[in-house]
C-alpha cells in the first residue's frame, strides 16, 4: 500500500470534502513553466492533466509552497491501486467484455479522448538536467505513419525541483471526442497522424482544468495534517465539515513549531 501527501488551502480542502474530488490541472497551468514543452513540438504538454501530490510527510517547503504558507493542511491517502481512489464505472469496447473506465472519460459522453487509458496513472516524478528527458521528442515517423506519444511529457523535472518528491496522477487527452476522432480517420486515412503533427499545435485544450470523483471509499483511508500555522476557527470548521458528512477521518496538528 502507497501513502502519499496533498497539500493545499483550507478552503480547497473543503471543497475536495464537500464534492469528493480531485481537481486534475493542465500542465500549461502548473508551477513548472517547462513541462508542457516539447523539443519538437511546443507546447503539446498543455493535454497532459495532473494532480500532484508527494511522499513528504509535513515538511516545510511544502507547507510554505503549498500549504497556505503554513496556514493551510496536508491530506493523506493510502491506496494500492488508482481503483482504490477514484470512481470507476463498467464500460464495453467491443459489446462484450466489461472494463473501468472513469465516468468523465465515458466516450459516449466526453468531449476528448484519453491517450494513456481510460484510468489515471500514477507516475513517480525523476529529477535530470537531461534536457532531452525534460522537454522530450513526442513525434517519431515510421515509414508513412506518424506517431505522436503525448505521455512522454509530464515524467521529468530539472535536479531543481527535486526535494518535492512528487507523484502524480495523470491523464492525457486529444482535444477531440472519440466520434470526432473516427471522422477524422475516416477522411484522413493514412494520412492521419500527419494531420495531428499539423492540427495538434493550432488546436488549444478545451478544458483548464476537470474534476475527478473519488471513490467513497478512500475516505477510510485518509488522514488530515494541520498545518503549523493552521488557526483553531480553520480546524474546527474542517472537523464540522466531516462530521456533517458522516466521515471520519482522523485529524492532527504538524509537529513543526513555526512563529
Amino acid at each position: 500500500m502507497i501513502t502519499i501527501y496533498h497539500y493545499t488551502s483550507i478552503e480547497t480542502l473543503k471543497l475536495i470534502l464537500k464534492n469528493q474530488t480531485l481537481r486534475f490541472k493542465s500542465l500549461g497551468y502548473v508551477d513548472d513553466p517547462n513541462e508542457q514543452k516539447t523539443s519538437d513540438f511546443g507546447t503539446i504538454g498543455s493535454f497532459n492533466y495532473v494532480s500532484c501530490w508527494t511522499t513528504q510527510f509535513d515538511n516545510i517547503p511544502q507547507w510554505n509552497m503549498y500549504g497556505d504558507d503554513c496556514k493551510g493542511a496536508m491530506i493523506a491517502i493510502s491506496f494500492n491501486t488508482v481503483l482504490d481512489v477514484f470512481e470507476t464505472e463498467k464500460f464495453s469496447f467491443d459489446g462484450e467484455s466489461l472494463v473501468d473506465i472513469l465516468p468523465l472519460l465515458n466516450p459516449l459522453k466526453t468531449p476528448v479522448t484519453p491517450t494513456n487509458g481510460y484510468l489515471p496513472d500514477l507516475i513517480s516524478m525523476e529529477y535530470t538536467d537531461d534536457k532531452s528527458l525534460i522537454n522530450p521528442k513526442v513525434v517519431s515517423v515510421e515509414e508513412k505513419t506518424t506517431n505522436i506519444d503525448l505521455t512522454l511529457n509530464g515524467k521529468y523535472k530539472t535536479t531543481k525541483w527535486d526535494f518535492q518528491k512528487e507523484h502524480r496522477f495523470s491523464i492525457s487527452v486529444l482535444p477531440w471526442s472519440l466520434s470526432e476522432i473516427y471522422e477524422i480517420l475516416k477522411e484522413q486515412g493514412e494520412n492521419f497522424g500527419n494531420y495531428m503533427f499539423r492540427a495538434l499545435p493550432m488546436t488549444s485544450p478545451k478544458l483548464e482544468y476537470f474534476d475527478i470523483n473519488l471513490n467513497s471509499n478512500i475516505f477510510k483511508n485518509t488522514q488530515i495534517l494541520f498545518g503549523p500555522k493552521c488557526c483553531n476557527e480553520n480546524k474546527k470548521e474542517i472537523q464540522d465539515l466531516l462530521h456533517s458528512l458522516n466521515l471520519d477521518i482522523p485529524c492532527n496538528d504538524s509537529e513543526i513549531l513555526i512563529r
